[in-house]
């Protein structure tokens, strides 16, 4: 996925419009247009980040040639799964919107998430896949 495209998505998950994510991060909803449209990128790594902060991103994520997971999961396990784990990151960056977690915050939010997997699984609720 692209960058204009990844910034598209990003932008409508946070229920924003152009015009909001433009002054959110100080520039111009024209600027973000191009960069939706793919008629430009970023030519400073600070607009990345500040694009990233607003999104509730990694920066990286946003930069041309990050790995991006999600289509790594899909190539992996298939469709349905990418679907979801779309679904899970767009309800968990509307969560953390505007609230940087810490690196304890980060990886106790993780734990209880696998948990949740876990006590699912062994309800029944998800059934283990072919790749486990």
């Amino acid at each position: 996925m692209e960058f204009g495209e990844k910034l598209h998505r990003l932008r409508k998950d946070m229920k924003m419009s152009q015009q909001e994510l433009a002054e959110a991060v100080g520039l111009t909803k024209r600027t973000i247009s191009a960069y939706e449209s793919g008629a430009s990128l970023p030519k400073r790594p600070s607009i990345y980040k500040t694009l990233a902060s607003v999104l509730a991103v990694d920066p990286r994520y946003l930069q041309p040639g990050y790995d991006d997971y999600v289509e790594q999961v899909g190539s992996n396990y298939g469709s349905k799964t990418q679907q979801q784990i779309r679904k899970i990151l767009a309800e968990a960056r509307v969560m953390f919107a505007n609230h940087e977690l810490t690196q304890e915050e980060e990886i106790e939010f993780l734990m209880h998430f696998k948990q949740l997997y876990l006590e699912a699984r062994r309800r029944g609720f998800i059934k283990p896949s072919a790749h486990a």
